[in-house]
């Protein structure tokens, strides 16, 4: 076994705490693990490079590369040129960190594959332990490594944490099986289920059920799922967010939801207008932040138009300045978003993107490990839909991460 594994262990087991803790910290935390794995790897650089210009690798290469190409060419149009290169680049750095993470899973034996599962297993186990008490505890580490600041911090900072479990499942369930079989793949998921069932991110239910369903699928029906989750993929991004903003609205009017789900349904209603204002190219990357109009409160009209009624329109209405806006820093859907600040061109090369992964996925040669791909997929599909901004990174290196034991284990096949 190289160094390499070791390395990616040591970076799962650290993604715990500091997704507990600071989840921005992901990305620096990748960053490292990718110069340290270009160093361990460096006498084996060719093979590497190969890796990453075959097969799945060089689509999804190619896809990324290619927006990232477009989101620097939209600087000629942005609503802040600055901010669309600096994302450009931003963008292009995560990609080469994310596939150098996965191209090194892809050198693994079959010792340093099973390496990485445990690694991801105890992972999550930590991670569902952490947020646990952080829930029941009123976020005792966050608020002791913050020196314990006035107001506190609430066990609300356990949501990003919430939706990296959610996303680890699949492939930490996949080690417990190899592990100890069928009952200890129950006795793991019982955990991670009850970690993220009591916490407060809706986001993270939601995508954990996916991941069961789509899980369940995978083991009752490979072939057809092989088939079906690269073009699923692709039509979540392109058909997504409308029927996703259709069901809320629908949902809304009906009075069926929270506030912060209004909300979001005001969001995704306002980003619809204003994308339509520029379908081809959109507003220029980043611009999400700083489009004019954004930080304004939403219009009353919007709210009757929507059937925004009671107490929630009241809220609405009046909040003071700031509160409540029609965006707040990104629309909470990130294919809404990339149509909103790349247009359709930038759309498509998403769904280029997302169509390859599905691929990659649907390439897991046995039918557990495509179970633990098409829970990563879906899970990771459901939160894109429904939180976070695109280019929030470590949300993608969250999934990246999630992705390093099944490339391990994907390689660890192939040489038999």
């Amino acid at each position: 076994m190289t160094c390499a594994p070791r390395l990616l262990a040591a970076c799962l087991l650290l993604a715990a705490p500091v997704a507990v803790v600071q989840k921005r910290g992901l990305v620096p935390l990748a960053a490292l693990a990718a110069a340290a794995l270009l160093l361990c790897l460096w006498p084996r650089r060719r093979e590497l490079g190969a890796r990453m210009l075959r097969g799945s690798f060089a689509a999804l290469c190619a896809a990324l590369v290619a927006l990232s190409l477009w989101a620097g060419v939209s600087a000629l149009w942005a609503v802040v040129p600055g901010d669309a290169l600096a994302g450009a680049l931003r963008l292009a750095g995560l990609a080469v960190t994310l596939f150098l993470v996965l191209a090194a899973a892809s050198l693994a034996d079959s010792d340093g594959a099973r390496l990485i599962e445990r690694a991801i297993l105890a992972s999550a186990l930590g991670l569902a332990a952490l947020i646990v008490v952080e829930l029941l505890a009123d976020a005792p580490l966050n608020n002791a490594l913050r020196g314990f600041p006035d107001p506190p911090r609430s066990a609300g900072a356990t949501k990003p944490a919430a939706t990296l479990l959610a996303v680890f499942s699949g492939p930490a369930v996949l080690a417990a099986w190899r592990l100890g079989g069928l009952g200890a793949a129950f006795a793991v998921a019982a955990p991670f289920a009850a970690a993220v069932a009591v916490g407060t991110s809706q986001s993270a239910k939601l995508a954990l059920a996916a991941a069961s369903a789509a899980a369940a699928a995978a083991l009752a029906a490979p072939a057809l799922l092989r088939r079906a989750l690269p073009l699923a993929l692709a039509l979540a991004v392109l058909a997504g967010p409308p029927a996703v903003y259709e069901v809320s609205k629908a949902a809304t009017r009906a009075g069926l939801l929270p506030l912060s789900a209004v909300h979001r349904t005001v969001i995704w209603d306002h980003a619809a207008e204003r994308a339509a204002e520029r379908p081809l190219g959109g507003f220029g990357m980043d611009a999400s932040r700083s489009l004019p109009g954004g930080r304004d409160r939403p219009e009353a009209e919007r709210l009757d138009r929507l059937g925004v009624s009671g107490a929630i329109r009241d809220v609405f209405l009046s909040a003071p300045p700031g509160a409540i806006e029609l965006i707040p820093l990104h629309t909470h859907s990130m294919p809404l978003q990339v149509r909103l600040e790349l247009g359709l061109v930038g759309l498509g090369l998403t769904a280029l993107f997302a169509y390859f992964a599905g691929r990659a996925a649907a390439a897991l040669p046995e039918r557990a490990a495509l179970a633990a791909g098409a829970a990563v997929a879906a899970s990771a599909a459901v939160v894109s839909l429904l939180s976070y901004g695109v280019w929030q990174h470590w949300w993608w290196v969250a999934v990246g991460l999630a992705a390093v034991p099944l490339a391990a284990a994907r390689a660890a096949c192939r040489r038999g």
